[in-house]
């Protein structure tokens, strides 16, 4: 598009003759215009500037549809809502000298590439075509931002580096430009210059935790030395470590899913990761993971071990200060995984602290005092530690934080989740107890004393004192459990109460704080029993929990589950099974023929019926058989195909009863209504007036489910066909000669 602003010019072209206007683009649309002139050769004939191919100052073409872009850095782009000047001497291109300018336009132009869409607008202003040269122009600066930088903020001890776009409309590179580092109390505040920050990068100090900082840079030139005016970039502010809440920002600015690249350590590991989860959390909704896979060293001296560098920090440690850390690992080697830090030269694995229930914060320790026990898998531990009592780091500062996993000799995958870091001068909150592995000793036999057992651990090495305890029983080892009247020692001696049933022990942690402070109620993970009898008189054996799993489809194999117990512990021996079927749910339910096993093929019979199993338990010592024991019911039971099946005579019409000589074609379509692929397949057969089968025909496919398929099958009716019928009917199984199982109703033409 073109837009006339002057015709009727007669402005000759010399050696000398400059071009120069300003351009304001409102829009990135905007861009793509400039100012064009038409020239008058001496033949008459007339050309346009801009595809002389002429660049201005600043190397940039001035065709409007290149949006301006240097040609020797396309990622300089043209400053929006900013005054940039288009400078050139058109009279150094032998090919224009001697021509007269007789009109000019300004034209809006994209390449096809960019494909604008919308509006577009800007400003253009101050003209010129002159024989004297372009006035020089100070530089510009724009586009000014901060990397480095995570959602409007930075951690000290993270560098950022000051970022820009230099223009100088007569071309004139940069030199010398300014920079500086600006800092207030607030976003808005009243900014001051950091001292001795003048370079493009910098990496902010504790002393700035809190604060904002921006980047200013005044632009130069290296020809005439001119200065543009500064320009800020927008305000961040410096956060101090908190390993807290930033989990759940996700804001880490060096998180690396692998090891520091700066010098990180690792040896016989690969696939290490870094990254936030979602997966656990012991507050919010998310932590911080690690994992990797530890492989068979290649020399026995060798470390098994890697450094995971998370984030930049600047702490200093001094006597009153503590670390604490909640940890979740995964499996046995994921323990060997703990918060490690550099601090002035120091390293808290080898500084020798422990943690406040003696454990090493080495992680090849572990976790585990020494003598003590491992903390638990697959659960939360806190771990505290006075770092700051240690004189090899008291004085220090940290500058990384690091999460370090170290087992020599270890050999598989490993995961460890990390949450709520806090490093401190205050108090720390202190938790409650834990008790974790709490597990039953002993014999699940009448008279047999049980033992509980459980490992105590306090984070802050308060001893315990007082813990309480329960032992509770329930009829079946998923099932609800109740507590056992007067059942609350360390130990409990079984009675007859408990036979059949099953037994679980509780503790309570405490310890012996000034104010006790009592953790949470932890079961046994497992039950013990069923519990059997002692010197009982004979007892018939029981069953006990009657069910029915599987596909409720016909040619689905159910199978009949139940608990067996007998209270004078004699084992089962002979127990006979029974499927029952009925119309409806809370109906009759009658014996299945030849059905006796404890699984059981569903057949077009059992369609829309309900199902039951029924168990009787034996022993061979008397009383050798108990009560027999039903199952709830199971049903409805549906057909796993459904077919729709027609009878084609041999010119293409229904047929509606048998005609002699005649060809016949059994149709069904099926539709597979299982969840799996289904090997089905129709079977046509005739059989003469006496019942016997004298012709067959079929056709099989694999149904995938959900899905349907047409079969055909079928065979020439013989010269008479009194008395004889012909069936069709669906079946599962991929020939007439396996075993098959009927799978519709049967479809029959006379």
């Amino acid at each position: 598009m073109a837009f006339k602003i002057f015709e009727n010019l007669n402005i000759p072209i010399t050696a000398a003759t400059n071009f120069s206007y300003w351009i304001n683009p409102s829009d990135a649309n905007g861009k793509y215009a400039s100012v064009d002139f038409t020239y008058r050769r001496s033949d008459g004939t007339t050309g346009t500037f801009i595809n002389t191919g002429i660049k201005d100052m600043n190397g940039s073409s001035t065709h409007p549809n290149t949006g301006h872009i240097k040609t020797s850095d396309p990622s300089y782009s043209l400053p929006l809502n900013q005054w940039t000047q288009v400078a050139m001497n058109i009279g150094g291109n032998a090919s224009l000298v001697g021509k007269t300018i007789i009109k000019m336009t300004i034209k809006f132009d994209t390449t096809a590439s960019y494909n604008a869409q919308g509006s577009f607008s800007g400003y253009i202003d101050d003209i010129r075509i002159t024989n004297q040269a372009v006035a020089a122009a100070a530089p510009t600066a724009s586009n000014i931002s901060l990397i480095g930088s995570s959602n409007g903020a930075v951690f000290a001890g993270s560098q950022l580096t000051g970022s820009y776009t230099y223009a100088d409309a007569n071309g004139e590179p940069e030199f010398g430009s300014v920079f500086e580092w600006l800092s207030a109390p607030t976003a808005g505040g009243t900014y001051t210059t950091v001292s001795g920050a003048t370079y493009a990068s910098f990496t902010p100090t504790a002393s700035l935790i809190g604060k904002y900082i921006k980047f200013k840079v005044t632009p130069k030139n290296v020809y005439d030395l001119g200065t543009g005016t500064p320009v800020e970039s927008a305000p961040i502010q410096i956060k101090g470590f908190d390993g807290t809440t930033s989990f759940e920002a996700g804001d880490f600015p060096a998180i690396v899913n692998t090891v520091d690249g700066n010098g990180g350590r690792k040896m016989s590991v690969t696939n290490e990761k870094a990254e936030i989860s979602s997966t656990v959390a012991k507050s919010g909704t998310q932590s911080f993971a690690v994992s990797g896979t530890a492989n068979i060293r290649s020399l026995p001296t060798d470390g098994t071990y890697v450094d995971f560098l998370t984030f930049n920090a600047s702490i200093p440690i001094t006597a009153d200060t503590k670390l604490s850390y909640w940890i979740y690992p995964t499996n046995e080697i994921s323990r060997y995984i703990g918060i490690d830090f550099s601090a002035s030269g120091s390293s808290l694995r080898d500084s020798g602290a422990v943690d406040k229930t003696g454990a090493g914060m080495h992680p090849n320790k572990a976790h585990k005092p020494t003598g003590g026990k491992d903390i638990p898998l697959n659960e939360w531990t806190q771990i505290v530690s006075d770092i700051g009592s240690y004189p090899n780091l008291r004085g220090k500062t940290i500058e990384t934080i690091k999460i370090k996993f170290d087992n020599p000799g270890a050999v598989g995958n490993f995961l460890t989740y990390f949450d709520d870091i806090e490093i401190t001068d205050g108090a720390l909150q202190e938790q409650a107890p834990t008790a974790h592995t709490v597990a039953v000793t002993g014999d699940a036999s009448v008279g047999a004393t049980l033992g509980g057992d459980y490992v105590y651990r306090d984070a802050f090495g308060k001893p315990e004192k007082g813990s309480s305890y329960k032992w509770l029983r329930g009829n079946t080892v998923n099932g609800a459990f109740t507590e056992i009247p007067g059942a609350t020692g360390k130990t409990y001696t079984l009675t007859a109460a408990e036979v059949g049933k099953y037994v679980k022990f509780e503790v309570t942690p405490i310890n012996n704080a000034a104010t006790s402070s009592v953790g949470s109620p932890k079961q046994s993970s497992t039950a013990i029993g069923p519990v059997i009898g002692s010197n009982l008189p004979p007892t018939a054996p029981i069953a006990s929990e009657a069910g029915i799993s599987g596909s409720k489809l016909v040619g689905s194999l159910v199978t009949g589950s139940y608990t067996y117990l007998d209270p004078n512990g004699d084992l089962e021996s002979g127990s006979s099974y029974r499927w029952l079927r009925s119309d409806s749910e809370n109906g009759i339910y009658t014996a299945i023929a030849n059905a006796t096993e404890t699984t059981y093929m569903l057949t077009n019979e059992d369609t829309d019926k309900y199902l039951k199993f029924e168990v009787t338990p034996r022993t061979d010592v008397a009383p050798e058989t108990g009560a027999p024991v039903l199952s709830n019911s199971f049903g409805p039971v549906a057909q796993s195909v459904q077919v729709t099946a027609s009878f084609v005579a041999g010119n293409g019409s229904v047929a509606t009863q048998l005609m002699p000589n005649q060809l016949l074609t059994g149709n069904a379509v099926i539709v597979n209504q299982n969840t799996l692929a289904a090997d089905v397949l129709i079977i046509v057969a005739l059989y003469d007036s006496s019942g016997s089968m004298v012709n067959v025909s079929f056709s099989q496919k694999s149904i995938a489910p959900g899905t349907s398929e047409a079969l055909s099958a079928g065979f020439k009716l013989p010269s008479s066909t009194a008395g004889y019928r012909v069936k069709l009917f669906a079946a599962g199984g991929t020939s007439i000669y396996s075993p098959l199982i009927p799978l519709s109703n049967v479809f029959e033409l006379r």
